[in-house]
């Protein structure tokens, strides 16, 4: 019959789906799985970005804080270029009561001493080294010694200690990298430092690299607007001398202790260029390193460059907990959709299989009173009384001699 036919379609086309149904709990679970991943990696992100902020602020911070104390150490050293404008004739007690009233040395960790070198000229040297001895100086001697254009000896040097007795009486404009800087002081009346430079007081595997910062002093009294007036009334340079390590140390302290902080003289970022590397860094490369970074300096005429680099304990501060937590949250809630989905599937296809046993008792039953209809002799008829329609089934039709 036709209306049992149409019981079976349905039953029959979803029992032909669940195959594929099956598969659905595996489903679920990858796609939770991706979007679990994707969140994970867009916390991580976050979180990196986050650290990476902080990493450029302390590399900024610590530039700042090295042009602000060369800053400072400029200034204190334009007061004892004022002690010589201040006076025809600087004395040597004199420069040494006002070092020692400043405390420049004393506040200024990195500064080795405080000088004055003055300009001899060659037909003065010996009227020169003579009155060196009778200012109590005997062993006073102009070094490296030879006649050259221009000849300076360092007179005054505070504080004078033993180790300092090195420098006295030397002649630095001899020196090609403390030239460079001094006539660079002298013709833009700037201060000016030297590039990487040896210190005659170093030695040993303790010695440190250094530099030093030169003011031009003028004759008092004479004009040095031009540049052939600054060379013509130049009579020296006062200067400081810096120990690089110390200089670094007493700025940032223990700012940096899980930042690597190496620092460079010039662009060239070499070994032979390194100025100053941290004592607990000295032996870690910056390509291991998560975060890394460099930032060029601009310090009293010359170029320093400032490298940065990740230590461990820094990168350890990378905080991962949320995206830990969402690795964790999207496995339990990829896990628990999985089972659901699963159980679902299931609930559904035993539904189905109960579903296909009730369609195939029905068609035995319908099979059964159609076969006893038929063999009894006993027809039906139907009439619905909404619709006025009247159906009966072929034995009846026969009864009734109507047509079917």
């Amino acid at each position: 019959m036709t209306s049992s036919v149409s019981r079976i379609n349905p039953i029959q086309q979803l029992l032909s789906w669940s195959p594929a149904v099956r598969f659905l709990p595996w489903l679920v679970v990858i796609v939770s799985l991706v979007v679990t991943h994707q969140l994970w990696k867009n916390a991580r992100y976050e979180a990196v970005r986050e650290l990476q902020y902080d990493f450029d602020f302390r590399l900024l911070d610590v530039s700042n804080r090295i042009e602000q104390r060369m800053q400072s150490l400029e200034q204190a050293l334009r007061g004892v270029q004022g002690l010589f404008a201040a006076s025809t004739n600087v004395e040597r007690d004199e420069f040494h009561a006002y070092i020692v009233a400043q405390h420049i040395v004393e506040s200024f960790p990195g500064i080795q001493d405080v000088g004055f070198s003055l300009v001899v000229p060659a037909a003065k040297q010996d009227k020169h080294t003579t009155i060196a001895y009778k200012e109590g100086i005997p062993a006073y001697t102009i070094s490296p010694g030879g006649k050259r254009d221009i000849t300076t000896s360092v007179i005054f040097i505070e504080p004078f200690s033993e180790g300092i007795q090195r420098t006295f009486g030397g002649d630095m404009y001899s020196d090609p990298v403390r030239r460079v800087a001094m006539e660079q002081a002298r013709d833009n009346d700037k201060a000016v430092i030297t590039g990487k430079t040896k210190l005659m007081q170093e030695h040993g595997e303790s010695a440190q690299t250094g530099f030093l910062m030169y003011l031009p002093v003028y004759k008092n009294g004479t004009p040095y607007a031009t540049l052939a007036e600054r060379r013509a009334n130049l009579i020296g340079w006062v200067s400081a001398l810096f120990r690089m390590d110390d200089l670094i140390r007493g700025i940032l302290g223990a700012r940096v202790l899980d930042i690597d902080i190496k620092i460079y003289d010039g662009e060239n970022m070499s070994s032979e260029m390194l100025m100053h590397a941290a004592d607990n860094t000295n032996k870690i490369s910056a390509v291991n390193s998560f975060f890394h970074a460099s930032k060029r300096l601009e310090i009293a005429g010359h170029t320093w460059t400032v490298a940065a680099s990740s230590l461990p304990s820094f990168e350890a501060q990378l905080v991962e907990e949320k995206s830990q937590s969402i690795v964790v949250v999207g496995l339990t809630v990829s896990i628990l959709l999985g089972l659901f989905t699963g159980l679902l599937v299931q609930g559904r296809e035993r539904a189905l299989r109960t579903a296909r046993k009730m369609n195939e008792r029905l068609i035995e039953s319908e099979e059964r009173l159609r076969l006893s209809l038929m063999y009894g002799e006993v027809g039906t008829w139907d009439w619905d009384i909404r619709t006025s329609e009247l159906y009966w089934c072929d034995h009846i039709s026969a009864l009734m001699a109507c047509p079917a």
